[in-house]
């Protein structure tokens, strides 16, 4: 569909642009539409509205190598328009933020809020959170997530941000047609007692909960001890969209690796809009303490 003509307030407007004003202070704004289009209306220069107004700024853009970090990351901030940038830490006080001038270094989990602007306008704010890991942990994957379902690799397991139920903002790690199969290495022998695991349930999209959850040890990464189980109590029949954590809780125990083990559904069952294709497993954040 095609705008033909506009009527404010039963005068006709040439102009492509309607200003926040001519909102705020208009009866009526009448929009007459065609399949055809109307080549004639806006054509002049000076009618098309002028969306370079000094008044007018784009909201920055923060640019770093990713959102996890394990000692540092480096900042940079960029102004789609040349603007004047300033940052800070709390948005309600982008006014007493510093000026940005080149890029900087973060050490500890933050958030940072950006904004361009000057005293004749300014942008929105744009917000960006980054996560320190808070341990120097690797993760070694013996199970292998869909690409799109790898969140940011296998650090993204222990990095400290629970998924929400939102899978799709791509905080979930997904594993389809298989079990899934993690180690942690945590570096030197650690005394723990329990072990949590996140896990995401969504039947309509063919996401359900692991059957059970194995937790084993190892000192050497070869020889492995199964020293917990826990089952799933979430019925298969829940429609709603949930998470859950499973906890595996044990006498202390040494150990240098951490094997977490979790079951697939398997086949979807003949009820399901997806019967006869596997389900997925999500799971993100894994926690030993």
């Amino acid at each position: 569909m095609y705008i033909q003509s506009v009527n404010i307030d039963g005068i006709s407007v040439n102009d492509n642009l309607i200003t926040h004003e001519n909102f705020m202070n208009a009866k009526e704004i009448v929009f007459e539409m065609s399949t055809i289009p109307e080549q004639s209306r806006g054509t002049i220069s000076e009618k098309r509205g002028d969306m370079n107004s000094p008044y007018f700024y784009r909201a920055p853009l923060i640019k770093t190598e990713g959102r996890i970090f394990k000692d540092s990351l480096l900042v940079n901030i960029i102004s789609l328009d040349g603007a004047m940038m300033l940052y800070g830490y709390n948005p309600g006080l982008m006014m007493m933020g510093e000026y940005y001038h080149k890029p900087f270094y973060i050490y500890e989990s933050t958030t940072l809020y950006a904004q361009c602007g000057d005293q004749k306008g300014k942008s929105g704010v744009t917000q960006a959170s980054f996560f320190k890991l808070p341990n120097n942990w690797s993760v070694v994957l013996h199970s292998t997530p869909g690409k799109q379902y790898s969140a940011e690799g296998p650090i993204s397991m222990i990095d400290g941000i629970h998924g929400t139920e939102n899978w799709r903002k791509g905080d979930w790690h997904g594993y389809q047609s298989q079990d899934m199969d993690v180690e942690i290495q945590m570096g030197k022998e650690q005394k723990i007692s329990s072990v949590n695991v996140g896990f995401l349930q969504d039947c309509r999209s063919w996401i359900l909960m692991p059957t059970k959850m194995n937790v084993e040890v190892s000192i050497d990464g070869k020889s492995w001890k199964e020293i917990a189980e826990v089952v799933n109590q979430v019925p298969d029949t829940n429609m709603v969209v949930n998470t859950q954590i499973l906890t595996a809780k044990f006498q202390p125990i040494k150990a240098k690796f951490v094997r977490v083990k979790a079951t697939n559904y398997g086949v979807l069952p003949k009820w399901h809009q997806g019967a006869g294709f596997d389900a997925y497993i999500f799971c993100d954040e894994i926690e030993v303490k």
